[in-house]
């Protein structure tokens, strides 16, 4: 079993979501800002291997963004 350890999973940060007419996105374009539902106080969910597993927080660690886990989904 310790070679699973060694296994890499895809994690994803979602941050939030959004719906929004065709022709929104038809016309976006470079620095079109697509405003989200979520709060920026809102905790991120942690998607590992597509599956929804912890909330967290969003920060930076140098020049580089970060995510701390804060719970369980």
């Amino acid at each position: 079993m310790a070679e699973f350890k060694e296994v890499e999973l895809e994690v994803t940060v979602v941050l939030g979501k959004g719906k929004f007419p065709l022709s929104v996105l038809e016309a976006s374009q470079k620095e079109t800002i697509l405003e989200l539902e979520n709060e920026f106080i809102q905790p991120v969910t942690i998607l590992v291997g597509g599956i929804p597993k912890f909330k967290g927080e969003v920060l930076t660690v140098g020049n580089k963004f970060a995510v701390r886990i804060t719970d369980e989904c």
